[in-house]
C-alpha cells in the first residue's frame, strides 16, 4: 500500500490571518492599550500587539529593586558609589602607613610630633639639630628635626638653605666671612622652636675652599664664626670640632652632632 500523499481539491481554503506576529509582543484585554495579568480578553482570546515604542525604554527608577550588592543597579550599589572610603582596617592590618610632616612649612606644630605622644625613655619627644656645610662656593644649613618615639632618634624631616659666595670669598676679612652665615642661622631661628633653640646644637664644617686659603687665614675664619655663634646666636656650639675644616676623605658625609642637649 502506498503511502503517497493526496490534498483534498474539494476543501475550502483556509482564510488567511493578516496578523502582525512580529515580536516582541504583550498580551492586551480586550480594552487597547490596558496591559492584563491573564492576557485574555473577555471572549477568552489571546490579544497580542506589537510594543509601542512609547514604552520601550525605561528609567532607572522603574526598574525592579535589587539587593544583591553586585548588581550595579541595586541600592547597595547605588550607596556605596557615594560612599566614602573606609580603609581603617588596611590601616590596622598593616601598622606602618603613618607619615607626619615632610616639611616645615607643613608641620602644624613644630615643638611635637604626630609620630607618638610620648618620647622613649627619658629623652625629650622633639630635637633639633643644625650642620653648615662651607663650600668653596657657597654655604648650606640643614636644619634636622628628630622625634624620640624610639630608642634611637628618627629625621622627622630636614630644612634647607644655600647662600652665595662662600667663606673662602672673605680671605681678608675674617669678620666679614662669619657674618655672611647669619641668613643661614636666621632661617635656623624662623625653623626651630623659640624654647629649643638654647639646647639644638649646630655646628660648622668648611670644605676645601677654605683649606686652600692657608692656615693662618682659615684660622681666623674659624675663630670668628664661633665667636659670632657663641655671641650672636643661641644654639649650642660644642667642643672644638663643633667648627673646623674637614679632612678631605669626611667631605661628602653627614657630620651631625650628638643631639643631647635638651
Amino acid at each position: 500500500m502506498s503511502d503517497t500523499y493526496t490534498p483534498d481539491l474539494n476543501k475550502e481554503p483556509v482564510e488567511f490571518d493578516e496578523t502582525d506576529y512580529t515580536p516582541p509582543f504583550r498580551p492586551l484585554d480586550s480594552e487597547v492599550g490596558q496591559p492584563h495579568e491573564h492576557a485574555e480578553g473577555e471572549d477568552g482570546s489571546l490579544h497580542i500587539l506589537p510594543i509601542d515604542t512609547e514604552h520601550t525604554s525605561q528609567s532607572d527608577d522603574d526598574l525592579p529593586s535589587s539587593s544583591n550588592p553586585h548588581d550595579p543597579l541595586s541600592d547597595e550599589a547605588k550607596d556605596a558609589h557615594d560612599a566614602e572610603g573606609d580603609f581603617t582596617e588596611v590601616l590596622e592590618s598593616t601598622g606602618n602607613l603613618h607619615t607626619g610632616p615632610t616639611s616645615f612649612e607643613t608641620d602644624a606644630n613644630p615643638s611635637t610630633t604626630t609620630f607618638c605622644s610620648e618620647a622613649h625613655g627619658e629623652k625629650p619627644l622633639v630635637q633639633y639639630a643644625l650642620t653648615i656645610d662651607a663650600g668653596s662656593t657657597g654655604s648650606r644649613i640643614h636644619v634636622y628635626k628628630f622625634h624620640n618615639c624610639h630608642a634611637m632618634p628618627s629625621l622627622e624631616y630636614e630644612t634647607f638653605k644655600m647662600i652665595n659666595p662662600g667663606l673662602s670669598a672673605f680671605a681678608r676679612d675674617p669678620t666679614a666671612a662669619a657674618a655672611s652665615l647669619d641668613p643661614l642661622l636666621d632661617e635656623a631661628k624662623r625653623v626651630v622652636p623659640e624654647d629649643m633653640w638654647n639646647c639644638s646644637p649646630v655646628e660648622v664644617k668648611a670644605t676645601a675652599g677654605l683649606r686652600l686659603l692657608g692656615a693662618k687665614e682659615s684660622e681666623a675664619i674659624l675663630d670668628e664664626v664661633r665667636n659670632r655663634l657663641e655671641t650672636n646666636y643661641p644654639f649650642v656650639v660644642g667642643s672644638e670640632r663643633s667648627v673646623e675644616i674637614m679632612d678631605g676623605k669626611d667631605e661628602g658625609g653627614l657630620h651631625l652632632l650628638m643631639i643631647g642637649y635638651c
